[in-house]
């Protein structure tokens, strides 16, 4: 439903944007590469969970004179810009992070801090997580398909995008803890920069993967799927 659509958007912009503030300032502090490539994603996904929240608001405008079919589609452009946002803003800055760790180590201080932010970070995460998860799993009922199924051929490009996000952020979070941890086992930052780079390329893997089903579904590519969109019920 549209509004199961919505939420999903808040819980994930109002835990995004915690996480991002808390990771930024946890980065400053503590000097950590990890920290801060996870913070620039965390940065990224909240203006992603923005465009898609301007995405569920102009496509559930009702049809008029001019748009007969109503404004669905719209929400398959807001998406398109919400995955260029992860590549340009998450995977550029954590790319350029982990490969200037790598060649110029860096200390880390204060790995209790860092602990602690990815530790409540990871919890904020899988609360979207699982309001998105819950989301998909019952649009995949209705339409009896499985999980990762319904993930891929969704006719709601928003939850689409929050929950490949979210499944991403907690992935991301869960690098960045085994690299501080390392780092701190064996005193080289290596595993930072290592991980940083790794985050930029699942970044820029899910973005691409996001931007082309956006493109799909903008040239008609659902057409024949079940479940499709049909006029501005795109949160169907």
């Amino acid at each position: 439903m549209p509004n199961d659509s919505m939420r999903t958007v808040l819980v994930a912009l109002g835990a995004g944007l915690g996480v991002a503030l808390a990771k930024a300032g946890a980065a400053v502090f503590t000097g950590s590469s990890a920290l801060a490539a996870e913070a620039a994603h965390s940065l990224a996904d909240t203006a992603n969970d923005l465009s898609l929240f301007v995405a569920q608001r102009r496509s559930s405008r009702p049809p008029d004179d001019q748009h007969p079919l109503g404004y669905g589609r719209e929400a398959y452009f807001w998406a398109l810009i919400a995955a260029l946002g992860v590549f340009v803003a998450g995977a550029v800055f954590s790319l350029r992070e982990g490969i200037d760790e790598l060649i110029h180590p860096s200390a880390t201080s204060s790995f209790a801090v860092a602990y602690v932010v990815l530790a409540i970070s990871t919890v904020l995460d899988l609360l979207s997580f699982r309001q998105s998860t819950g989301q998909l799993i019952r649009r995949a009922r209705r339409y009896h398909r499985e999980l990762l199924e319904e993930s891929r051929v969704t006719s709601d490009p928003t939850v689409r995008a929050v929950f490949i996000e979210d499944a991403v952020s907690v992935s991301g979070d869960v690098i960045a803890l085994a690299a501080l941890a390392l780092n701190q086992i064996t005193g080289s930052s290596i595993f930072q920069g290592v991980a940083a780079v790794l985050i930029a390329l699942v970044l820029i893997r899910v973005s691409l993967r996001l931007i082309q089903r956006s493109h799909d579904f903008l040239l008609g590519a659902w057409a024949g799927s079940a479940g499709g969109p049909r006029g501005h019920d795109v949160g169907g």
